[in-house]
């Protein structure tokens, strides 16, 4: 975020990114830098919640069986 604010105050630096794109304006290369940007974090964060939803699908199952075998053992106990 911060890289982004000190190219937008640069005026040379937003010109330059521009000429690289092949765009006239200098806001719309920022625009679109800072788009960009934000689809590479929202992937980003799209697959760690992916692998946070896998991760409970798989404990799911584990904890299940860790509350089976304490009832058990706490079954046994009380006899």
């Amino acid at each position: 975020a911060l890289a982004m604010l000190l190219v937008s105050l640069s005026g040379d630096a937003s010109a330059w990114i521009a000429d690289i794109l092949g765009l006239s304006s200098p806001s719309l290369a920022l625009m679109l830098v800072v788009g960009f940007v934000f689809i590479l974090v929202f992937y980003r964060f799209s697959v760690i919640l992916s692998e946070l939803k896998d991760s409970n699908i798989a404990l799911t199952p584990r904890i299940a069986i860790l509350e089976y075998q304490l009832a058990r053992k706490d079954e046994k106990e009380s006899q």
